[in-house]
């Protein structure tokens, strides 16, 4: 098999060559780094490698062959976003250069999960630093470019995870979402991206909810059928915060053998924030509702009626509130000197979440739950709601970096301690507001716990995708995934690789 056949395959295809032992792991892990090794170079989407534990790994998988038909990645080659999902022995840097020599003292219950299925783990992808901002960029590791254009950002946090798998290097690779960060980068690297009900996915042993709940990990990959038997196989959970939220017996990957009922969908392109939305992101939601429409769903244009304002300002407040504990954790873990070595948005939103009033902060809080009751009054309507993933293409790398006199406003206020001045004069929000333009369509899943996944089904004229969003009631994964097997079925994306390595 060379790299071009090999990636053709999805994760359980690549399992069942492997359990038939038409292909080895040896043979699995070595068209992996093969790839890895002549392509991430042009992207840096892999940012550790970890040959040698693979190689362990694989020794292990040899002893339960006869188990492998009850293994679904039996063999299949993987890899760990830097952020959340741990394991044992190797450094954690969460991207950033104060936190980049920690080391994982124990497997995160989700990487359990991930090498029971049968994945082999041979390296770390690249992230934002602590998985804050919408693009993957960080000073600790540098930027990982959008293999459709190589100027271009994967978006973020997952952006090395979705590069990555865009290219081939993988056929599935963890991912986790926290304002977007699934779908935002599956969006801009043409793949399937869902991001499950809150509580889905297991965040144990050592964290509970991550941001409030508004969090949660999974995994970005090629076809829709991969995505779900992860799921599958991430819901069996035994850390105290995390639990089932399915029907007994619900399989999603099942899902797609059977045809669902036609359903009752919104659409809508207007920008939550008041702002442009780019022609293309208009016409792949409009595609789209074609293409939905010709599979015999119900379509119309309709509004979801929550405030996008309200919604930016309890988003950003939660984010600086989180990052400023993160910050202090991490401070009193390795000293004062780690803030030091921080980003400056980092310290800047730092400074911004300690002068936050606990009172203002649960009073955003608690706006969620109004945010939540809105969005299921809504799909008393409708069966799911449809959107653009961003409202305009992928930023250009560097494009989101603080303007000159924001890093002076920034610094000084730093040097100062000016929380509640750089609060007033609005430096954050103005910075907020800019990468909210991009993506002002994610955070609301998040907010309110209620899954949501970008599907690939446009390219624009110059290759480069945009994803369509799908939001569906709290706890309907298998609305979600049973659209999602249909509509890979009418418009297939598999075949769809960058120029970078057609024909290689």
């Amino acid at each position: 098999m060379n790299i071009s056949e090999y990636r053709k395959f999805d994760g359980v295809g690549l399992a069942e060559l492997i359990k038939k032992r038409q292909f080895s792991p040896q043979e699995a892990l070595r068209m992996a780094l093969e790839t890895a090794y002549k392509y991430n170079p042009k992207i840096n989407a892999i940012i550790t490698f970890l040959e040698e534990h693979a190689r362990g790994l694989m020794n292990q998988l040899e002893k339960r062959y006869d188990q492998s038909q009850e293994i679904p990645f039996f063999g299949v080659p993987f890899l760990l976003k830097d952020l959340l999902a741990e394991f044992k022995g190797t450094a954690l840097s969460q991207g950033s250069n104060s936190t980049k020599n920690e080391v994982s003292q124990e497997h995160s219950e989700i990487t359990s999960h991930y090498l029971n299925a049968g994945l082999v783990i041979f390296g770390k992808t690249n992230l934002p630093e602590f998985g804050i901002m919408g693009t993957t960029e960080p000073k600790a590791f540098g930027p990982t470019r959008n293999p459709w254009n190589l100027n271009h950002s994967t978006g973020g946090s997952s952006g090395g995870s979705a590069a990555a798998v865009a290219l081939g290097i993988v056929p599935l690779a963890a991912g986790g979402d926290g304002g977007g960060s699934i779908r935002i980068p599956a969006s801009c690297c043409g793949i399937f991206g869902l991001k499950p009900t809150r509580g889905r996915t297991p965040n144990g042993p050592s964290l509970g909810e991550l941001w409030d709940g508004a969090a949660v990990q999974h995994v970005l990959s090629r076809s829709v059928r991969d995505s779900a038997v992860a799921l599958d196989h991430s819901l069996h959970v035994s850390s105290p915060t995390s639990f089932r939220l399915d029907r007994p017996g619900l399989s999603y990957s099942a899902l797609q053998s059977n045809k669902g009922p036609r359903l009752k969908i919104a659409f809508t392109t207007k920008h939550p924030l008041g702002m442009r939305v780019d022609s293309d992101a208009v016409k792949a939601v409009e595609e789209t509702v074609v293409l939905l429409k010709s599979l015999g769903h119900h379509v119309e244009e309709s509004e979801y009626g929550v405030d996008g304002e309200a919604i930016a300002r309890s988003y950003i407040t939660m984010v600086a509130g989180q990052v400023a504990a993160q910050v202090e954790e991490t401070r009193k873990r390795l000293g004062k000197n780690s803030i030091a070595k921080m980003e400056l948005i980092t310290r800047a939103l730092h400074l911004v979440g300690r002068s936050l009033s606990a009172c203002t902060y649960v009073e955003e809080r608690n706006r969620w739950h109004l945010y939540t009751r809105q969005m299921h009054n809504f799909f008393n309507r409708y069966d799911l709601v449809l959107t653009p993933t961003l409202a305009r293409r992928p930023v250009k790398i560097g494009e989101l970096d603080p303007k000159w006199y924001e890093v002076i406003g920034l610094n000084a206020a730093i040097f100062l301690g000016a929380g509640k001045p750089l609060l007033a004069v609005g430096l954050i929000d103005q910075m907020a507001r800019q990468s909210l333009e991009v993506v002002p369509y994610t955070q609301l899943a998040n907010l309110t716990g209620i899954p949501a996944m970008s599907v690939p089904l446009y390219w624009c004229a110059d290759q480069i995708p945009m994803g369509s969003h799908f939001m569906a009631p709290f706890g309907r994964e298998d609305r979600l995934f049973q659209l999602a097997f249909e509509l890979e079925e009418a418009r297939p994306w598999k075949d769809k690789f960058p120029a970078l390595v057609q024909g290689q």
